[in-house]
């Protein structure tokens, strides 16, 4: 039996974009660890968005691309693996069909659960049923786990990942950059959908700062004196220039809780930003209700709360040995994050067992 792989990357013009990043380190994972059991079978670039219908036809239907399709759907005794979602789902939940199934062994390396965003179970329920197709996934978490089994997700074989890899080249990392303990709090991200960053200055009688990095800064926010907007950095420079004693990993409309179609969805997920603080050596401020909390907390690399007005308190009462223990830890675990442990004996668990 061959094992091959499917994989299409996308390409974002107008800002750093994660799904991309972790898409393209799970390719190099791939490519590093398992080179030899894994022949490719075929790489394509999606640059499609804002083309016209012509340009479009000229992708999807050139003759490498239908070659490339036409070798999947008569794939036989083989093992494939599928990054997933798909780029262009309707394209590949038609080759995930029954007699491709009954022929095969589907492994799909899970980065996102739409239908987890939107919360509604109808949606849940149709993802499941494509999810249930598979003979092994690769998933975040217990908490993802446990919520699509609720919905009826009966594959056997999963692997929880737990925290996603995101690599960088060491030699590029400052040596001399010890963090130390100070009210610095960097947020990286895409800030159209990060709300509560425009609700920053209700936070009451603070003495934090705030490092934002990102595409669709507010430009209102720079008349506030906490606030310092550092640009938008490609998805490696960031990790060598964040400045910060802390992550924040928060999302949605509000500074006292996770709200809304993003903030509900750390309930599930692990954000890929986590993973960037991690790379960049920088313990991490989480909500107590995420997913990635039980994590950080386990681990010892960051705080938990429940609303971002509490935040000074703790910092009132941290001690410069607390945070030397934090950052101590977050030093031994990004090394395993930028170097591909955690992708790399994921899929070795799910391998052995499928």
């Amino acid at each position: 039996m061959k094992i091959y792989r499917f994989s299409e990357i996308l390409n974002f013009e107008s800002e750093v974009h994660a799904t991309s990043k972790a898409i393209e380190d799970l390719e190099l994972i791939l490519n590093r660890f398992l080179y030899e059991s894994f022949n490719n079978i075929g790489v394509s670039y999606l640059d499609v968005e804002h083309k016209s219908k012509l340009q479009k036809a000229c992708y999807y239907f050139n003759p490498k691309r239908l070659s490339l399709l036409l070798r999947l759907i008569m794939a036989k005794n083989n093992t494939v693996i599928f990054h997933y979602p798909f780029a262009k789902g309707r394209v590949f939940e038609k080759i995930l069909n029954q007699r491709f199934i009954n022929r095969n062994k589907v492994i799909l390396l899970v980065h996102d659960i739409d239908s987890l965003r939107s919360n509604n179970n109808q949606d849940i329920n149709k993802e499941v049923q494509l999810l249930n197709k598979a003979n092994g996934l690769m998933l975040h978490n217990l908490n993802m786990e446990q919520k699509l089994k609720d919905n009826g997700l009966t594959v056997k074989n999963i692997v929880n990942i737990n925290i996603f890899d995101y690599l960088v080249k060491d030699e590029l990392l400052k040596k001399d950059n010890l963090r130390k303990f100070s009210r610095r709090i960097v947020y990286a991200g895409n800030l159209k959908k990060s709300e509560f960053i425009n609700k920053l200055g209700n936070l009451r009688n603070h003495q934090l700062m705030f490092d934002i990095y990102g595409p669709f800064f507010n430009e209102n926010l720079r008349k506030l004196p906490y606030i310092n907007y550092h640009g938008n950095l490609d998805a490696e420079d960031i990790v060598f220039n964040l400045a910060g004693s802390f992550g924040l990993v928060w999302d949605g409309s509000s500074i006292t809780s996770c709200k809304g179609r993003y903030g509900e969805y750390l309930r599930y997920n692990n954000p890929f930003k986590a993973s960037m603080y991690i790379a960049a050596q920088i313990p991490l401020i989480v909500w107590r209700q995420s997913a990635i909390a039980e994590f950080v907390l386990k681990h010892n690399i960051g705080i938990a709360v429940d609303s971002l007005e509490e935040i000074e308190k703790i910092f009132d009462t941290m001690t410069e040995l607390q945070y030397n223990r934090m950052y101590k830890n977050i030093v031994d675990l990004s090394y395993k994050v930028r170097s591909g442990y955690f992708t790399y004996n994921a899929i070795k668990r799910l391998m052995d067992s499928n």
